[in-house]
C-alpha cells in the first residue's frame, strides 16, 4: 500500500495511507509560517523545541534567556516568564586590570542552568554584549568619557530615538552607508 508523504513546511511532514495519518514535528504560528489545518491520528515530536512540538491545546511557548550574574535577574525572569522559560546564567571570572580603564582579562567562565533545562553550551551573553557595543559605538551618548556623553534624560531620549529610527529605516529600506 503506497504512503503519501507531504511536506508541510519547516520540518513538518504528513505521512498518510488508508489506515492512518501521521504528522511529524508540527510548529506553531509564532514561527512565521502558516501550518495548514491537518487532521492526524498520530503526532510525533523529534525533540522538545518550540518549532517542533506544537500540539493544539498543549503547546506552551518556552523561551531561553541567558543573563550574567546580576542578582536581580533570576527573580525578574521568574516573575515575567513563570514556568515557560529556560534560564541560564553565565558567570565570568576576571583578572583585574592594572590601570583604571584597562579592560579586565577573562580567566574563566561558569555556566549555571537556573530554571527549565537549558543546554549549558547555549547559555551565552555574546549577542547582547555585541548589541551593547554597537549601540555605544554608533550612539556616543552612551559612551563615557566623551563629549557626547549625556547627563540630561531628555537629550538622551532624543538621541536614542534618532539612533533607533535610523537603524529601523536602514533595515527596512536596505540602506548601506559607505
Amino acid at each position: 500500500m503506497p504512503v503519501e508523504i507531504t511536506w508541510l513546511g519547516h520540518s513538518c511532514f504528513r505521512l498518510r495511507d488508508r489506515a492512518a495519518t501521521v504528522v511529524t514535528d508540527p510548529y506553531g504560528k509564532d514561527l512565521g509560517l502558516n501550518l495548514v489545518r491537518v487532521r492526524a491520528d498520530i503526532v510525533t515530536v523529534s525533540h522538545d523545541a518550540d518549532d517542533h512540538n506544537y500540539v493544539k491545546g498543549e503547546y506552551r511557548p518556552v523561551v531561553q534567556i541567558s543573563t550574567d550574574g546580576f542578582a536581580a535577574y533570576p527573580e525578574s525572569v521568574d516573575l515575567d516568564f513563570g514556568p515557560f522559560v529556560k534560564h541560564g546564567v553565565l558567570i565570568k571570572q576576571y583578572r583585574n586590570a592594572r590601570l583604571q580603564y584597562d579592560p579586565s582579562e577573562i580567566v574563566g567562565t561558569e555556566r549555571r542552568p537556573l530554571r527549565g533545562d537549558p543546554d549549558p553550551w547555549s547559555i551565552c551573553t555574546s549577542h547582547v554584549e555585541r548589541q551593547n557595543c554597537t549601540v555605544r559605538q554608533f550612539c556616543k551618548r552612551f559612551t563615557r568619557l566623551t563629549l557626547g556623553f549625556s547627563k540630561s534624560l531628555d537629550h538622551l531620549a532624543a538621541a536614542v530615538g534618532l539612533y533607533m529610527g535610523e537603524r529601523c529605516i536602514r533595515g527596512v529600506l536596505g540602506w548601506v552607508v559607505a
